[in-house]
């Protein structure tokens, strides 16, 4: 036996047990916050992603139809809200006589009931409804579809003039213009 080599300790110093656990318990720390946002996060992202995919429904159901198709706000008695608030959901309908409003002949092509009790969202002032021409344009500057909690902006839907939706978030904390 080599009497000049030192023997190596078997197991792990308490000091190497406290960095571990400090780097774990750093992780954790970050990690958390993603966490605990997540189901906001969902709930924003698929009520944008609904919205958005009922504006290409009403837009691709203008040019099959031939016909004016309205989204609007939906109110409780299942007719067109004037505020342009959408909490309670939107219709999407075939507006033959162009009074953007359904008639009570046509049956909607489509109507969301929506239940966030967190979630707001609100049209750009002055446009409380979108309208698809015959060929599926939208006629007029496009619109602004704003999600908020609070007075917290947490995303929007852009729908530009052609009829497209497209969702942005914002990159810093911003504040949602009031009603």
């Amino acid at each position: 036996m080599n009497t000049g080599q030192r023997r190596r300790a078997r197991g792990h110093a308490a000091l190497e047990y406290l960095l571990g656990l400090g780097l774990l318990s750093g992780g954790l720390g970050l990690g958390a916050p993603l966490i605990e946002d997540a189901p906001e996060r969902h709930t924003l992202s698929s009520t944008l992603h609904s919205f958005g995919a009922d504006v290409a429904y009403a837009r691709d159901a203008a040019a099959a139809l031939r016909t004016q198709v309205v989204l609007c706000p939906r109110a409780a008695d299942g007719r067109c809200r004037p505020n342009g608030r959408w909490e309670s959901g939107w219709l999407v309908f075939v507006d033959r006589d162009g009074d953007r409003r359904p008639d009570d002949a046509d049956a909607p092509l489509r109507e969301v009931v929506f239940a966030r009790p967190t979630l707001s969202l609100r049209s750009t002032h002055g446009r409380p409804l979108l309208r698809y021409g015959r060929g599926g344009d939208n006629p007029g500057r496009g619109q602004l579809l704003l999600a908020c909690r609070g007075d917290a902006l947490l995303g929007a839907l852009r729908i530009d003039a052609a009829g497209r939706a497209r969702t942005t978030l914002p990159k810093h904390p911003s504040r949602c213009p009031p009603p």
